[in-house]
């Protein structure tokens, strides 16, 4: 894809021309591209559940760009030529996930910290935290709070818990859109 900033006979183009070229402006640019080609026989399942997932993105950026609370958020992230609406879909389309769960604070008193660190291309709305006994007891659960480092979100421990082994930590992440993300930890 090429593109120009000051070319004075593309700077305002927009749309397709013939069937050899389309062009575009994003942020102050015009691209020229190739005439997207069109799809050849009927989907597969798999096409079907992709484009499915798309009009859901896209209907999700465009409640975005409809709520100015968000939208403010989200043009707040965007950066590099990216605008608000494509920072939805992609926040839509990427649940968050957890990539730690540190335990060695954790010694079954109450009071003790379980660290989570939750990751989202956009935002981690919440974390929740549950603990259950090697024979899937629920033994406590609750939401965790932001440590103040933007790194971890921290559980504190309100059961007194006699054996650690076997216990199961879970911690799932939720993001804006509402999609959640999970991850278990078993103590030895």
């Amino acid at each position: 894809m090429s593109n120009s900033k000051e070319n004075v006979i593309t700077r305002h183009l927009h749309g397709k021309f013939g069937n050899q070229v389309v062009f575009r402006t994003r942020n102050g640019q015009s691209f020229a591209a190739n005439v997207p080609k069109t799809a050849k026989g009927n989907p597969s399942d798999a096409q079907i559940e992709t484009r499915d997932r798309f009009r859901m993105a896209t209907k999700w950026a465009k409640n975005v760009l409809a709520d100015p609370v968000q939208l403010a958020a989200y043009n707040a992230m965007a950066k590099n030529g990216k605008t608000a609406f494509m920072l939805a879909v992609t926040d839509f389309l990427k649940p968050p996930r957890i990539s730690e769960i540190v335990c060695s604070g954790y010694n079954g008193h109450v009071g003790d910290k379980i660290l989570v660190s939750a990751i989202d291309d956009f935002n981690v709305k919440e974390v929740s935290l549950n603990i259950t006994d090697s024979s899937g007891n629920m033994i406590e659960e609750g939401q965790c709070q932001p440590d103040g480092t933007d790194m971890y979100w921290q559980y504190t421990a309100t059961v007194e818990v006699s054996s650690l082994s076997g216990v199961v930590i879970t911690a799932v992440a939720k993001d804006n859109p509402g999609h959640t993300g999970e991850s278990t930890v078993t103590l030895e």
